[in-house]
């Protein structure tokens, strides 16, 4: 009985984490993200949603091979986790895209987590240093909850804000600035 319920944890948990980095998959991120825009809806505090891109993944996984990338995404998955803080969620969205979601967390303070964990990105330990990779560079684009806007409207605006980070040279943090 204790090893079918062991079992059946175990597979829970693989449902909920993408196999490659350990951090939550995207199915998670859609049931995590909700529950989070009803805490903060309901208690009133501040949320954001931030989405991280891997400048120049592609260029780095068709010169090395995916081992590498492989290599590199799993790095930026463990720097992500060792700069947030535990009540902060991660995700794999997909490739090389990553969510992050930070509870009572207004913008300029996401900002500047987010500004953060991209010096420490790139002046860490190269994703892929027996290939020859520089240390990876990140793009970012955070956004913070408003009232009545759902968990898939914040990930669109921090994904719109990722790309005027790409917009603007890569490796920098852009906020969400709603049109006037």
């Amino acid at each position: 009985m204790l090893e079918a319920l062991g079992a059946m944890e175990e597979l829970r948990r693989q449902s909920m984490t993408d196999a490659l980095t350990g951090l939550y998959n995207r199915r998670s991120l859609d049931r995590m993200l909700e529950r989070e825009v009803l805490l903060a809806s309901r208690h009133g505090g501040p949320l954001s949603v931030v989405v991280i891109d891997v400048d120049h993944f592609k260029l780095a996984n068709d010169r090395f091979g995916h081992s590498v990338g492989d290599a590199l995404l799993r790095h930026v998955g463990a720097t992500i986790l060792e700069t947030l803080r535990r009540s902060d969620l991660a995700f794999r969205y997909g490739g090389d895209e990553f969510v992050v979601v930070l509870p009572q967390t207004g913008v300029s303070n996401a900002t500047a987590a987010m500004e953060k964990l991209r010096r420490a990105m790139a002046a860490g330990e190269p994703g892929g240093a027996a290939a020859g990779l520089l240390a990876p560079t990140l793009s970012i684009g955070v956004a913070e909850w408003w009232a009545g806007g759902s968990g898939e409207e914040l990930v669109k605006a921090a994904d719109e804000a990722l790309y005027g980070a790409k917009r603007a040279n890569r490796n920098c943090v852009r906020a969400y600035r709603a049109a006037a």
